[in-house]
C-alpha cells in the first residue's frame, strides 16, 4: 500500500440525477505508475465517476484525495489533471497545429516546447503528415488521435479518459495503451480509462468494474469470470 500522499483515494461517492441514482457509495483508490480500467455497462456510471474525477462534475457526496501538496486551489489542480472525454475538444475549422497550440498556452507551454510536444505525438500516432491539417478533413480516428495528444501536452500526472480508443483501429489502440503504460511508469502518473472493449485491456492492467453506480469488482481481466462479473 502506497501512502496517502501517494495515491488517488475516493471515498463514498454519490451522484445523483433527479430521482435517478447514478453512482452509490462508490470507494477505491488508484497507484500511481498504474494503468487501471473502468468496466461496466452502459449506463453504469462510468462517465460520471470520470467527469467527477476530472473536477467537471461535482459529486453530491463523497471525497476525493488527491496525491498533490496542500493545500491546492482547483486552478492547481487541474493543472495536474489530462481528460478525454467522448466528444471531441477541437476546434473543427483550425489546424491541428493551430488546436495543439491553442491548447498548449492555457497550460503555459512555451511555444517551443509546445511543438516538441505536438511532433512527437504526430510522429507516434503516425499521422506527421496531419500537423496543418484542418480538424474538419480528418477521419474520426486521426481527430480521436489529435485529441489523445492534446491530453498529454502539459505532462499531467492524473489522467482520466472516457472510452479513449472510440474510433481507433487495433494498431492504434495498441499504440495507445503501449504509450500509457510507459508513460505512467515514467512520470509515477495515475489513470483511469473507461473502455467497452475488454479484449484491448491490457494483461496486467487492473480492472474496476461497476454496476448500476456500484462497485461489483476490483481485480484484473483475466479473473473477472471467475467471480461472475458482467464482461462486455
Amino acid at each position: 500500500m502506497k501512502s496517502l500522499n501517494d495515491t488517488l483515494q475516493v471515498h463514498s461517492l454519490q451522484k445523483r440525477y433527479g430521482k435517478k441514482v447514478v453512482l452509490t457509495d462508490l470507494s477505491f483508490e488508484l497507484q500511481p505508475g498504474e494503468v487501471s480500467v473502468l468496466l461496466g455497462p452502459n449506463g453504469s456510471g462510468k462517465s460520471t465517476c470520470l467527469s467527477i474525477l476530472a473536477t467537471q462534475l461535482q459529486p453530491d457526496a463523497g471525497l476525493i484525495d488527491y496525491p498533490i501538496p496542500k493545500p491546492y486551489s482547483s486552478a492547481i489542480l487541474r493543472r495536474h489533471i489530462g481528460c478525454l472525454f467522448q466528444k471531441n475538444a477541437l476546434m473543427q475549422d483550425a489546424t491541428v497545429s493551430e488546436n495543439l497550440h491553442f491548447a498548449g498556452r492555457l497550460f503555459g507551454l512555451s511555444k517551443t516546447h509546445c511543438q516538441e510536444q505536438i511532433t512527437q505525438g504526430l510522429e507516434r500516432f503516425e499521422i506527421p503528415d496531419r500537423m496543418h491539417a484542418p480538424i474538419h478533413s480528418l477521419s474520426i480516428g486521426q481527430r480521436r488521435m489529435v485529441d489523445i495528444i492534446r491530453v498529454f501536452l502539459h505532462t499531467p500526472t492524473l489522467l482520466f479518459f472516457d472510452e479513449p480508443t472510440q474510433g481507433l483501429d487495433v494498431r492504434h489502440r495498441q499504440i495507445f495503451w503501449e504509450f500509457l503504460t510507459l508513460y505512467c511508469q515514467e512520470h509515477s502518473a495515475i489513470a483511469l480509462n473507461s473502455t467497452h472493449f475488454h479484449e484491448e485491456i491490457p494483461v496486467n492492467a487492473r480492472v474496476i468494474t461497476i454496476q448500476d453506480g456500484k462497485l461489483v469488482a476490483d481485480t484484473t481481466l483475466a479473473t473477472l469470470s471467475e467471480v461472475g462479473v458482467w464482461i462486455p
